[in-house]
């Protein structure tokens, strides 16, 4: 099995997205993640670029793609309903947006505590409540969703396996599954730990690495952290995962984080794919 793996936006900086999508190609990379809340993705949002620009260009690169959709500022199980309303409003239009450049999944955050004097119930029926619509536009429009799983900080609530798989449940949309995060996991548990009992949801993997849950940053480059790349890519590969794979965070200069981190990628692969070698010779 061949994952296809690529890089987030994020990880260039302002690069126009013809020199972002390039460098992936020339480095050989497979796979490029739009964030629709990127200053250099508004114009194309509000009309002032045609879409079928981005289209073109990952054509051209022969690049997969997703979405990410808008999160900052924004919260889809917030107790303030215009602020709610407003958020689920930009988290529909980002659908829209992936439908028309014809990308394979948008990436959704379940939303966060407003405050913690209310009951995680409350956020987690507002969530559900405001996912339904998202997945609704999202089937119509023949496309798949992946429920993020957050990090450790206080004003997220979903950030166990449970929480996520009770989301699922309660959206009940066979277009959506779950973008797992490896490093938001390893914030909260082993981050294999959080994966099995998720596994067959997941259609989408985020990767970075990171210290903990007092690491001074969620997003390290991978190797600079504890996460175990390889022990997360056998559960993975044992499970069937034909999915991407997307690298967050980023270096000082693009080419030499990205250099760096698919070769950490293609490392842990190798030692995977020998393991389960050496497993299936001794089980004959």
């Amino acid at each position: 099995m061949e994952w296809k793996i690529g890089f987030c936006q994020g990880a260039f900086e302002f690069l126009d997205l013809e020199s972002a999508a390039r460098t992936l190609s020339k480095l050989g990379c497979d796979a490029f993640e739009i964030w629709s809340y990127h200053p250099l993705i508004t114009p194309y949002l509000e009309g002032k670029k045609d879409p079928s620009e981005i289209t073109r260009l990952m054509r051209k690169y022969n690049l997969s793609y997703s979405v990410h959709a808008p999160h900052y500022d924004l919260n889809i199980a917030g107790l303030n309903d215009r602020i709610r309303l407003e958020s689920l409003r930009q988290s529909i239009e980002a659908v829209q947006f992936a439908a028309e450049i014809e990308a394979e999944l948008v990436v959704l955050h379940p939303g966060k505590r407003t405050t913690i004097e209310a009951p995680d119930e409350v956020y987690l029926k507002r969530s559900i409540e405001s996912i339904k619509e998202v997945c609704k536009e999202a089937e119509e429009l023949g496309l798949r969703i992946g429920l993020e799983n957050m990090d450790v900080k206080r004003v997220h609530f979903a950030n166990k396996p449970e929480i996520l798989l009770s989301i699922l449940e309660g959206v009940n949309s066979a277009n959506m599954g779950i973008t797992f995060d490896v490093a938001h996991a390893n914030t909260c548990m082993r981050p294999a730990d959080f994966l099995r009992p998720i596994v067959d949801k997941v259609i989408h993997v985020h990767l970075s690495d990171n210290l903990g849950p007092a690491s001074p940053s969620f997003h390290m480059s991978l190797g600079a952290g504890s996460v175990n790349l390889a022990e997360v890519f056998g559960i993975l590969m044992e499970n069937g995962y034909e999915g991407l794979l997307i690298v967050e965070g980023k270096g000082r200069e693009s080419e030499e984080f990205i250099k760096r981190t698919l070769k950490e990628i293609r490392t842990a692969i190798e030692v995977v794919k020998s393991q389960l070698e050496d497993k299936k010779v001794k089980n004959g």
